[in-house]
């Protein structure tokens, strides 16, 4: 069935084929004003293009739009070879020429200027649930988390630079929650329930003890092998918690990747200060479950505190 807004009601109709994400044409709010950004952030955004170009012969375009706004208002557009942003995405550990920089992405300071910390911000598809109606894929090299990550890991592999990139799951609300969220006080805690490690995966918790634990920590990491569905009901349940509000919530999945949105819906909440998700792969947990440990520690370091989450190096992607 679809429905189709007429007036004040709304007039249901059998449909043969699932409805559009058109189906519901009820009038957008007015949009909101943007505050300003801090002077510490620059704004990435992926626009699609306008209409329709020459594809190469995998139906993709050569190249990427790409668009900067800075804290003085200015914008800068440009269009990126498609193949800069896959090497981006593959990343410096299978990069063939891994020495060889990244034409217009690195070092950070091409992109950052006197910046601090690059937001790429993910596009309404990209943080929209499966049943608000069809999504049109993208490919991996125009995925904001993927390329925020990505900048992250090439960044922080030059010790001169202490640039960092999150992910912003809302052009209007995300730059004010990064600009509010608290820098670490040297507080932590790891939270690995023993009935988020079925089975075979129980002994993977054993790699995590002697870290801090509870929720007093103003970073909370959450550790878990629970199938993605479950995880995902886990972690809904702890955005709308009030022992959370204000905190910083990361979850590494060892049992799978969540559902594309659930970022930019945890935060939509409203409590949390940011959310950092690392989904390991099938292989190799016991070195995923280091990499947690070896984080948290330098999370609950004296060294850490006065710093963005963000600017600590580990798996995780941040949203804000």
């Amino acid at each position: 069935m679809h429905g189709t807004p007429t007036g004040n009601t709304l007039r249901a109709t059998l449909s043969v084929a699932a409805p559009s994400s058109q189906t519901f044409r009820f009038p957008p709010p007015p949009p909101a004003a943007a505050a300003p950004l801090p002077p510490a952030l620059i704004l990435m955004d992926l626009p699609p293009p306008a209409e329709a170009p020459q594809t190469d012969n995998r139906g993709e375009l050569p190249s990427v739009s790409v668009r900067l706004r800075s804290a003085d208002g200015r914008e800068r557009v440009a269009a990126l070879p498609r193949s800069l942003l896959q090497r981006l995405v593959r990343g410096r550990e299978i990069d063939l020429t891994p020495e060889r920089p990244l034409q217009a992405l690195t070092p950070a300071a091409e992109v950052l200027g006197s910046s601090h910390t690059l937001m790429v911000v993910a596009s309404a598809d990209e943080t929209r649930p499966p049943w608000s109606g069809p999504i049109p894929e993208r490919p991996g090299e125009e995925d904001a988390a993927r390329v925020a990550f990505a900048l992250g890991r090439w960044w922080s592999a030059d010790p001169t630079s202490s640039a960092a990139a999150v992910c912003g799951v809302d052009p209007l609300s995300s730059p004010a929650r990064w600009a509010r969220a608290p820098l670490l006080d040297g507080t932590l805690a790891v939270v690995a329930p023993e009935n988020a490690f079925p089975a075979q995966a129980a002994a993977l918790r054993a790699g995590l003890e002697g870290l801090p634990g509870g929720v007093g920590g103003s970073i909370v990491v959450i550790v878990s092998a629970e199938p993605p569905g479950v995880l995902g009901r886990r972690l809904r349940s702890l955005a709308t918690d009030p022992a959370y509000a204000g905190k910083i919530l990361a979850v590494a999945s060892l049992g799978g990747p969540l559902r594309g949105d659930l970022p930019a819906s945890i935060l939509g909440e409203g409590r949390l200060a940011a959310f950092g998700l690392y989904e390991a792969g099938p292989v190799g947990l016991t070195k995923s479950i280091a990499e947690i440990a070896r984080f948290a520690r330098g999370a609950a370091s004296d060294a850490s505190k006065g710093r963005h989450v963000e600017d600590l190096p580990g798996p995780f992607t941040w949203f804000y």
